[in-house]
């Protein structure tokens, strides 16, 4: 062997290395490691790595959006009959995103002391599976075609105030306080508003049941408290109603979920 191995030095010496298992000048032989992998590099890969020709490729967990599906379904009209409808469509979360939170403002008439809402905008954002985890993301603001409670022609309006869902829920729901004015003829308006919420389990179930914070002002004692819902196990996607120059009427269109 001892010749053998003499000779192939003197005729091939760069093929030894090979045959013989020895590195040659200025390499490194990667430790052997009994029924385990070994990188290019030498390195040992963590167990839940794969090993491509790049070198070692560390796995990573796979977003899973999710996203409305099916047709939308009202929940119950709630409030007065002032004003105008909203806008066709109404106040819409983009395609793939779902209600999270509203933005209003807030103003009051000249002879009376409580705050009327006004300058609705609906809080949207996206949800996705992360690791096992339902997780609220790319969260957006959608404004009106026009001003949804005409805080345009309201000399002082306050605000905006946020009605946010806690982190990673979203909307099922709204609890609102409707006063009438001071002398109790004005027509009814929204004076008070907070949102209904759920979290989302990986299999796509509504769990706890949680509230929003609330905005506006607690109206006086004539005010009545109202809520509309969606239906069982569906979400709001959309803000519906009638405004002024207050907002009197809310409800919701709501979706199913599905993964995508």
């Amino acid at each position: 062997m001892l010749n053998l191995k003499l000779l192939c030095i003197v005729i091939f010496t760069s093929s030894c290395s090979l045959l013989f298992g020895e590195a040659t000048s200025g390499e490194t032989t990667p430790p052997a490691i009994d029924g385990g992998m070994v990188a290019i590099d030498g390195s040992i890969p963590p167990s839940d790595a794969t090993v491509t020709d790049a070198g070692v490729d560390a796995a990573a967990p796979i977003p899973i959006p999710i996203v409305p599906a099916g047709n939308s379904t009202a929940s119950t009209f709630v409030g007065s009959t002032g004003g105008q409808e909203f806008v066709s469509g109404g106040i819409s979360c983009p395609e793939t995103s779902m209600l999270y939170g509203v933005q209003v403002n807030t103003y009051k008439y000249s002879d009376d002391t409580t705050f009327y809402m006004c300058g609705l905008q609906a809080m949207c954002a996206t949800l996705q599976i992360e690791a096992g985890e339902v997780k609220r993301v790319h969260h957006s603001m959608v404004t009106p075609n026009t001003d949804v409670g005409d805080c345009a022609n309201v000399k002082t309006p306050e605000g905006p105030f946020q009605a946010v869902c806690p982190e990673h829920s979203v909307a099922t729901g709204i609890i609102l306080i409707q006063s009438p004015g001071a002398d109790t003829t004005v027509i009814k308006a929204f004076t008070r508003a907070q949102l209904q919420c759920a979290t989302i389990g990986p299999q796509l179930s509504l769990l706890d049941s949680r509230v929003s914070n609330s905005v506006g002002s607690t109206g006086h004692s004539m005010s009545v408290e109202y809520r509309t819902d969606c239906p069982t196990g569906m979400v709001a996607t959309e803000i519906n109603g009638r405004a002024g120059e207050s907002i009197d009427q809310i409800s919701f269109s709501c979706r199913m979920l599905k993964t995508n």
